[in-house]
């Protein structure tokens, strides 16, 4: 994935727990992390008080998700993850 697009971009990550959607908003920035591109999501919109302000990391060598356009939180793209996910939960159980 062409990460270098999202450099500077408003970015929600929506983490989805059982029937309800959190959104997270907050800007990406690209990496270089040994060679290989990294997006780096600050959050610091609504919500970021709550989980400590957290940072997501998405590197394009290990990233097999979507990155979409957003047309409902109000950024210009929009990441989905799912706290089934062990490594979400434990995020979301600090934030959601």
């Amino acid at each position: 994935m062409a990460f270098f697009r999202f450099d500077g971009k408003r970015i929600a990550v929506v983490i989805r727990m059982a029937n309800r959607r959190v959104p997270l908003r907050g800007s990406g920035k690209l990496e270089r992390v040994d060679g290989a591109s990294q997006l780096r999501v600050d959050i610091d919109g609504e919500g970021a008080d709550a989980c400590g302000h957290p940072t997501f990391l998405f590197r394009a060598d290990q990233w097999s998700g979507t990155i979409e356009k957003d047309f409902e939180f109000g950024c210009d793209y929009c990441i989905r993850l799912d706290a089934s996910s062990p490594r979400v939960a434990s995020l979301a159980g600090d934030c959601c």
